[in-house]
Order: structure tokens, then C-alpha cells, then sequence
């Protein structure tokens, strides 16, 4: 039961395509599926799980997290099937439960990178660590929420957003101010080169370039953020210091 919860923990969230030529099979299975996963799409054959797999893309511009299939079924075999994914989408995440298991096909599927083989009738406990090992992998590759950076006196910078907040108050920057915040914030308690914000600012208009220009846009900041220390070095650049 308790390897039951953990594993669902990881993969309540995820979509799964299950090809099974056996009917029987194919309802169990997804009887079961459908309590660990969101989503689990079925295909009675290689060439219909195929067509699923572009179509999920080609409607949602993502694929599945996770397919199942069997080797041996009609009009595309498994291992086909496999190699077609494969060649679409090389990091598909694929696990093979099949009642065939010669050595020629298992080496090949092993080559090619499939997470599992899972020989019929299968151990529920083994079916489940496959799940859970899987699921910990995909949690593991998404991206972590970055903490923002703390500056003091209550503000606050989001790097991916490009937001800057005073006691989780949004504050309204230009674009040229933000990327001008993201530069100070780069080189935090250093010099930001007038080279590197010219570069930045106006890397699409090198002819609006001055000294003046930049000076009022580091003028308008100051009054936005009134407590933060952004130092003038003469002649060199800008730095913020905390």
C-alpha cells in the first residue's frame, strides 16, 4: 500500500498511452492505470498508438509522459512501434510488458533505451517501482522555481519573470528598465560596464546609443526604487550596491 502512495505521488500528474492488442488485457490495465496516472489513453494495435502519439502532439504540442505497449500485436509490432517514437522523440520515457521475450527482441530493446521490460503476468510491486523510478525522473529534469532575489529594504527581483517587487508589490518597469535591473542584479555589488548596458539596452538600435539616454533611464529607476543604492562610477558604468 505504501509503495502504492509514493508511487502516485510522482505520477498523478502525468499522461500515459497503453498499447495492448488483448481486450481483456488492454481493460485491466487501464483499470488500473487510472488510479496512478491523470490521463491514460488506450490503442488496440502499433499503428493506432501511433497515430495517438502524433496526434497528443499535434493538438497539445507535448507528448506523453509515458508509454506502455506490448510487442507482439497487429499491423505494427512493437518493437516497430518503439523505433518510430524513437525517431520522433528520442527522451520518450517507454515501458514493455509482453509475454514475448526472446533474447533477440529484449537486447534490442535495451539498445534502443526502453526504462523496462516487464515480462506477463507481471508483479504489481515491479510495476510499480518502474512507475515511481520514472516518475522521480521527471520530477527530477523539471525546471526548480527560483527564489527571488532578496535587495533589501523590502524588494525583491524574479529572475524568469523579469519582476521587481517591494514587499510582494508589483513595480512597473520598461523593458529597457528591466533588462537594466537584470544587468545591476547580474554583477550585484560590482561595476555594470557602460560597454555591457549599451550592448544590452540597445543591441537592436546601436544608432540611439549616449550617455544621456542611459543616465535618464537610470534616473527614472532611482525614483521607482528610491531605497536601493545604484552608484554612478564616472565615465565606467553603474553598480547596485546591498
Amino acid at each position: 500500500m505504501q509503495q502504492y502512495i509514493e508511487t502516485k505521488k510522482l505520477t498523478k500528474n502525468l499522461q500515459v498511452l497503453y498499447v495492448e492488442d488483448e481486450k481483456d488485457t488492454l481493460e485491466d490495465g487501464q483499470q488500473f492505470f487510472n488510479k496512478i496516472f491523470e490521463t491514460v489513453d488506450t490503442a488496440l494495435n502499433g499503428e493506432e498508438g501511433l497515430e495517438k502519439y502524433l496526434t497528443l502532439y499535434k493538438k497539445n504540442s507535448y507528448y506523453y509522459d509515458i508509454v506502455i505497449c506490448d510487442i507482439d500485436m497487429p499491423k505494427l509490432n512493437g518493437v516497430n512501434l518503439i523505433k518510430k517514437i524513437y525517431e520522433i522523440n528520442k527522451e520518450q520515457n517507454i515501458v514493455v510488458i509482453s509475454a514475448h521475450s526472446t533474447s533477440e527482441y529484449l537486447l534490442e530493446l535495451v539498445n534502443m533505451g526502453i526504462e523496462q521490460f516487464l515480462k506477463k503476468p507481471y508483479k504489481m510491486e515491479s510495476l510499480l517501482s518502474t512507475f515511481y523510478d520514472i516518475g522521480k525522473k521527471i520530477e527530477d529534469s523539471q525546471p526548480k522555481e527560483e527564489l527571488p532575489t532578496e535587495l533589501g529594504h523590502g524588494y525583491s527581483w524574479e529572475k524568469t519573470a523579469y519582476v521587481l517587487k517591494k514587499n510582494n508589490q508589483f513595480i512597473k518597469l520598461t523593458k529597457k528598465e528591466s533588462l537594466l535591473m537584470e544587468l545591476f542584479i547580474k554583477n550585484i555589488n560590482q561595476i555594470t560596464s557602460l560597454e555591457e548596458i549599451f550592448n544590452t539596452l540597445w543591441s537592436d538600435e546601436p544608432h540611439k546609443v549616449s550617455i544621456e539616454s542611459l543616465a535618464s533611464h537610470v534616473s527614472r529607476m532611482r525614483k521607482k526604487v528610491p531605497e536601493l543604492d545604484i552608484e554612478s562610477i564616472y565615465g565606467v558604468g553603474y553598480s547596485l550596491k546591498i
